[in-house]
């Protein structure tokens, strides 16, 4: 019985084929968990979610009136929004996938600016949409704060500067005031 093996004692030639088919079933499995279970959802329509947002933000944001653009430009998509009673965030994707996001706060430049993940450093200043922005830099990403009374104002992404620019211009106090 030297060709034979018995249950309790395989050879290593079972043990590598078990192996590799059991590989091949695990593999066949998530493959197909993937391609049924996956959901790639669709890009929203800027327009309506992006108006939804802010008139659904403002009864939650009761410290200061809410910055927002009127319209993005085109094929850039609202990526969330998060509304608190003395802050709002705003945060968008461009055309090529880069973060650009608004912050208002109740609170100082300096510490919307520290509360940063990135260490930035203040590079000047830059007057843009017709206000005057102190301009941070870190590495591959760009931040304008101001101040408007006591609310501090955060526009930052890793988009070129340009792109956070042009968001900035777009900002208004008035995007989807609700007339009475």
């Amino acid at each position: 019985m030297s060709g034979t093996s018995s249950r309790g004692n395989p050879r290593m030639g079972d043990v590598i084929r078990s192996v590799v088919v059991l590989g091949f079933v695990m593999v066949g499995i998530w493959w197909l968990a993937s391609v049924l279970f996956t959901v790639t959802p669709d890009r929203p329509i800027e327009g309506e979610d992006l108006q939804q947002s802010v008139q659904t933000s403002r009864p939650v944001v009761t410290a200061f009136d809410l910055l927002a653009p009127e319209r993005l430009p085109e094929d850039w998509l609202l990526s969330s929004v998060r509304p608190r009673a003395e802050a709002w965030d705003l945060n968008v994707l461009t055309a090529e996938d880069r973060y650009v996001g608004l912050q208002q706060a109740v609170s100082s430049e300096g510490d919307l600016i520290a509360g940063r993940d990135a260490t930035f450093e203040e590079s000047g200043t830059a007057e843009v949409g017709g206000q005057e922005w102190t301009v941070w830099e870190a590495p591959g990403q760009v931040a304008f704060t101001r101040i408007e009374g006591d609310v501090a104002v955060l526009v930052l992404g890793d988009a070129p500067r340009e792109d956070v620019e042009t968001f900035i211009g777009l900002l208004s106090p008035d995007a989807f005031a609700v007339s009475s």
